[in-house]
């Protein structure tokens, strides 16, 4: 369950974002497609976790998370992710600012 609503809400986000970048007038590429590739690698990080704990629930992968390595990189990424996340919603923040102090 927790996989399907993350992957539900996180595409979403990545879609709205697409749409945000190309309603942006003004804005150089970077800005426009530089936001929405946050999110996307912010998304595919963020999904690794449940992804291994549902490849585990079906017994396709054995279990990282008793290992060292592979607790940390599992971790990791999640933290990655989030950091991503919360810096691609303050650049959507600084964008819709400067949108809305230029007209």
């Amino acid at each position: 369950m927790q996989f399907a609503v993350m992957l539900t809400v996180l595409s979403n986000l990545v879609q709205y974002y697409m749409y945000y970048g190309q309603q942006l007038q003004n804005a150089k590429s970077t800005e426009r497609m530089g936001l929405p590739l946050c999110i996307l690698v912010s998304a595919v990080l963020l999904m690794v976790h449940p992804t291994v704990f549902l490849l585990k629930d079906l017994q396709i992968v054995s279990p990282l998370c008793q290992r060292h390595w592979g607790s940390l990189v599992l971790y990791g990424c999640t933290h990655i992710g989030l950091l991503l996340l919360l810096c691609g919603a303050s650049w959507a923040r600084g964008l819709r600012e400067m949108t809305t102090s230029g007209s």
